[in-house]
């Protein structure tokens, strides 16, 4: 229920929900085995849960003028789209993405004033400053400066691109070879962009974006089918003939 609330309140916010197909993908004695995750309410929950946490964190920091890395996102720009999935694909693009800065901001995308993310410490060097400028308060203990803060800022923003690229880049290797050893892939994808007679279609139990050459009297949300004719692991790329 107090997830629930939280979440109504992020909506009168102004928070953005994008809907777009994920999946977990893992490698078990070389076969690649991608599974769709459900939409459950207990993903929902967790969600919210980890987002109060942070808007908790945030007023705390604010109340007692702790100086940490705030998260935040500029808004996007307006856009009226429907709520299917070629919608949802729109609206991403709109999005700016989220920064870091020693003073709070406004977090268009999760309509809030105030954020911060606080529940990865393990993961994300950020929420580790975080933990840490939270436990030197409670122990009374010296805390980091501002300019301390902004220079931990900075040096994650340094790497935190690269990181992002590994893992992406990673994910279409495996992709790849998942198509290999599926030869030859069939499937069915959802167009979600036009662009003359480029198009790009989502294939939701891959959580795929494959692009290709449509006729141009395909519309938005329509089903085509899909093959992969051939990949090229070198270049990451996989080959996707489609048919209405």
């Amino acid at each position: 229920r107090a997830a629930n609330r939280f979440s109504e309140r992020r909506r009168r916010g102004g928070s953005v929900n994008l809907e777009l197909p994920e999946t977990k993908m893992r490698v078990a004695d070389g076969r690649v085995e991608i599974t769709p995750l459900a939409n459950l309410r207990s993903r929902d929950t967790v969600a919210e849960a980890m987002m109060m946490v942070g808007a908790a964190v945030a007023q705390f920091a604010l109340v007692n003028d702790l100086p940490i890395p705030f998260t935040f996102q500029e808004p996007p720009e307006p856009l009226e789209v429907s709520d299917t999935l070629a919608g949802m694909f729109a609206r991403r693009k709109t999005m700016r993405p989220s920064r870091q800065a020693v003073e709070p901001a406004r977090h268009s995308g999760l309509g809030l004033d105030a954020y911060v993310r606080a529940t990865s410490p393990l993961r994300r060097y950020l929420d580790l400053v975080t933990h840490q400028q939270l436990r030197a308060y409670l122990q009374g203990r010296l805390l980091l400066s501002p300019q301390a803060v902004v220079e931990r800022i900075g040096a994650s923003e340094a790497v935190t691109g690269s990181v992002r690229q590994a893992e992406s880049l990673s994910r279409q290797h495996w992709l790849l070879v998942y198509f290999l050893q599926h030869k030859p892939w069939r499937g069915e994808g959802i167009v979600v962009d036009r662009f003359g007679s480029r198009a790009t279609a989502m294939v939701p139990e891959l959580a795929w974006e494959a692009r290709m050459h449509l006729r141009e009297d395909v519309d938005l949300d329509s089903t085509v089918r899909l093959s992969v004719n051939a990949v090229d692991l070198a270049t990451l790329d996989a080959f996707v003939q489609a048919a209405v």
